[in-house]
């Protein structure tokens, strides 16, 4: 790797919700107060059932905004549940930089996250056929989870 992946360097303008950017050390750390709790619980969330909606819509009804004071919605909340940064590896295209960051979730909770994306994505209604109109449009009101037959 080379240029600032191989110094270790974030070059990250947006911070990241969770961390804190130090601009002259191009360095990441974990904004312990307030932020990194608000990561953990959404990934404890999701892990639990919640899809990206009910998880915003908890998050708002706590008065829980985001960094500029939004509300949630599931654009972010998704970037964070995606985001390998999250578990200390920073991505430059195809190229990732291991145990780049401090992590705020370890890497097996990251892994977790990723195949529950994937099982959801193969149960949402677009690759669903079936013989009821409504399989996969209703959702579970408590996994959230499209139910099917």
């Amino acid at each position: 790797m080379t240029g600032k992946g191989s110094s270790r360097k974030v070059c990250h303008e947006p911070r990241p919700f969770g961390y804190n950017l130090d601009l002259k050390a191009g360095k990441l750390s974990i904004h312990e107060e307030e932020e990194a709790p608000i990561v953990k619980l959404i990934t404890e969330l999701y892990l639990k059932g919640y899809g990206a909606n009910r998880i915003c819509k908890y998050l708002n009804e706590r008065e829980i905004t985001t960094r500029d004071g939004n509300q949630w919605n599931d654009k972010p909340l998704m970037q964070i549940l995606k985001n390998p940064l999250y578990c200390g590896t920073i991505r430059w295209g195809d190229v990732l930089a291991v145990d780049s960051v401090p992590p705020i979730i370890d890497k097996d909770t990251y892994n977790a996250i990723q195949r529950t994306i994937e099982r959801r994505k193969s149960l949402s209604p677009k690759h669903i056929s079936s013989e009821y109109i409504f399989s996969g449009s209703l959702k579970c009101l408590n996994c959230g989870q499209p139910m099917v037959g």
